[in-house]
């Protein structure tokens, strides 16, 4: 039978419903690109006690908190470049049994207190939806989220963490309550072996003959309670009775007795730091004979291994990671704030090796990305019991006195070669947007780059730009300053040129001095924050990333990601809702119907009746003729 014209308009139609569909499936990444693995965890947050004895009286105390699946020890979370997190959190603390609310009228919290979300800490990720990190999310007591989290392919291989981050009060409770987790994005290391002499030349064997750098997390943390309740706060300590209880990773620690850890003579071992507290500076220093270089610092790696250093700072949220190594048996320490923290015990080669203390690691809570428990534990479960412990204030110390031996040999390792092309150095040239900040108290952050008579309420910074900010601190408290979804890059304190410009996500402002910072808005859209991670000045600043002209009409080093942007909400619409797809879409759209129009008109017949399908529906329209029979056989 020949096509009747007026079917074209419905092929046109179905034509552009097929490239939508697949226009939103191409620009949409899959949870499983290029072969990726999934890990699927679920965090129940609930109100439980836990007891605690003191080291001095062994008097026991409980104290009641929020936890995750009722546990202190929270999870390790290990990904990779291309992999997807799958987080359930379910906020059940409407759900407790009747006991509980005992504790919660004893405790004076509230649902606003007990609302709550989740922050990846220094992901480079999707901010928007209800899948993304969205520091605007509310969860609600009873409520569940379900956040997918893809960590893209130009990812920074290095340490982060997680923490609950509903902002106000109870952000201050969480970090509180030890509502925090270390995150772990593997591979920076890949291809280097345990051992300083073969370390250059492992790409050269075979993997099998080589054996990977072993590795330590300490993260470290607080459970702050008021003396009058004995449940964790929000008030700060000088609000009240506010005790605190020192925590590495979840468990308890003593400051009378050290850690201790193993080594063999030539071994190289790497030490990941985390400060997860709400407020307060870690100071760690090593002792002589053990070399002791920074490794990477917020999660991206250094271009070099740093010199032998000995003193090392965190500030809230900030991470680093160590490298440690020596040719000499003996017994070496790492302190925190003058007290033996960790010690070091270096064996020769060939001696067996002895069993550690339990030092506090949650190697036996780790998952790998396909969700599979680890065996390797040989923790002592002797040192299960908690204990109470002095309780612990921390105080400043200046960035600026952290000092290097004279030991200017950096290990063989170059890196690189591993960067990520958004975390290599920025250029002045490349800048395209100049800006500056100026923090007045703990409570404002103000964008006067316009002056003080044009202050916006939120920031817009345009997509794809290269921003170079300066920030000033007016206030006379000192602000760890955090910048979600972007590593910023340090290039200035105090007005001065930095020695060796890094890349940070949470980078210290001392009082009435300043930093310049550059950053490449990258990969995603959607309002994000700075703010100081001391959770006790409240101060934010709103960015809402758009995809907008940048301001001087000139793009800089624009740097194309390795696959397109992640999206679960709105970016995989991003394509087909874009004004000059629609306006293509729909000029299409009036081609195919004019068309079809045309055809249709140009070749009908004046006479009606004789068209008349009801009356003739063997025959098209195209085959009858003026005056033809309608007994007439089709052709």
């Amino acid at each position: 039978m020949i096509f009747q014209p007026k079917n074209l308009f419905w092929l046109s139609l179905v034509l552009f419903a097929e490239v939508s569909l697949s226009t939103t499936l191409y620009s949409s990444p899959s949870r499983d690109y290029n072969g990726a693995g999934v890990l699927d965890v679920t965090f129940h947050l609930s109100l439980n006690s836990f007891s605690f004895t003191n080291e001095k009286s062994f008097e026991k105390i409980d104290i009641v908190t929020q936890s995750f699946n009722g546990e202190l020890r929270n999870p390790t979370l290990r990904l990779r470049p291309g992999d997807t997190l799958i987080v359930r959190l379910r906020n059940g603390n409407d759900l407790v049994d009747s006991s509980k609310w005992d504790a919660i009228n004893r405790c004076n919290y509230t649902n606003d207190l007990l609302t709550t979300n989740l922050h990846f800490h220094g992901l480079h990720v999707s901010p928007l939806g209800d899948r993304g990190d969205n520091p605007f999310l509310t969860v609600r007591p009873g409520e569940t989220n379900d956040y997918e989290i893809f960590i893209p392919l130009n990812h920074p291989r290095g340490t982060f963490w997680y923490h609950t981050h509903y902002p106000g009060d109870a952000l201050k409770l969480a970090l509180a309550s030890n509502l925090v987790g270390a995150l772990i994005i593997e591979g920076d290391l890949d291809g280097f072996s345990n051992n300083l002499e073969t370390s250059q030349d492992v790409e050269e064997k075979s993997n099998d003959h080589a054996k990977k750098i072993q590795e330590e997390i300490f993260l470290f943390s607080t459970l702050r309670y008021d003396d009058r309740t004995q449940c964790t706060t929000a008030l700060d300590l000088n609000e009240g009775p506010i005790s605190e209880i020192p925590l590495l990773n979840g468990k308890v620690f003593s400051q009378t007795i050290p850690q201790v850890l193993s080594l063999q003579v030539g071994e190289i071992k790497r030490l990941r730091f985390v400060n997860a507290n709400g407020n307060g500076h870690l100071m760690l220093k090593s002792s002589s004979g053990l070399t002791t270089r920074q490794l990477s610092s917020d999660g991206v790696i250094w271009d070099r291994v740093g010199n032998d250093k000995k003193d090392f700072f965190l500030h809230p949220g900030q991470r680093n990671d160590l490298l440690i190594h020596t040719d000499q048996p003996g017994i070496y320490y790492i302190f925190k704030h003058k007290t033996k923290f960790l010690e070091i015990v270096v064996q020769e080669k060939g001696e067996s090796k002895m069993k550690r203390n339990d030092i506090g690691s949650d190697d036996d809570l780790e998952d790998d990305h396909h969700g599979n428990k680890d065996d390797d534990d040989d923790d002592d479960d002797d040192h299960d019991h908690e204990e109470e412990h002095e309780h612990q204030h921390f105080h400043h110390h200046d960035t600026n006195s952290n000092t290097e031996s004279e030991d200017t040999e950096n290990l063989p390792i170059l890196f690189s070669a591993q960067l990520p092309a958004p975390f290599r150095e920025i250029l002045s040239e490349e800048v395209t947007t100049h800006k500056l900040m100026s923090i007045e108290n703990s409570n404002t952050i103000l964008d006067i780059t316009a002056g003080r008579d044009n202050i916006p309420l939120e920031t817009t910074i345009a997509l794809n730009s290269i921003q170079e900010w300066t920030i000033y601190n007016k206030d006379t408290n000192h602000h760890p300053m955090h910048l979600h979804t972007n590593h910023m890059y340090l290039v200035k304190r105090h007005g001065q040129n930095v020695e060796v410009p890094r890349f940070y996500d949470t980078i210290e402002i001392e009082s009435n001095s300043s930093i310049t910072v550059r950053f490449r808005v990258l990969d995603f859209v959607g309002k994000i924050v700075m703010h100081c991670h001391n959770v006790y000045h409240p101060m934010m600043l709103i960015l809402d990333i758009a995809d907008v002209p940048i301001n001087n009409g000139e793009q800089f080093g624009v740097y194309s990601p390795e696959k397109p942007p992640n999206s679960k909400e709105s970016e995989d619409l991003d394509f087909v809702t874009s004004p000059m797809f629609i306006f293509g879409a729909a000029a299409f759209v009036l081609i195919l119907v004019a068309i079809s129009s045309s055809f249709y008109f140009l070749n009908r017949k004046p006479n009606w009746k004789d068209l008349r399908h009801d009356r003739h529906p063997q025959y098209s329209a195209v085959e009858l003729q003026e005056g033809g029979s309608d007994e007439e056989e089709s052709v």
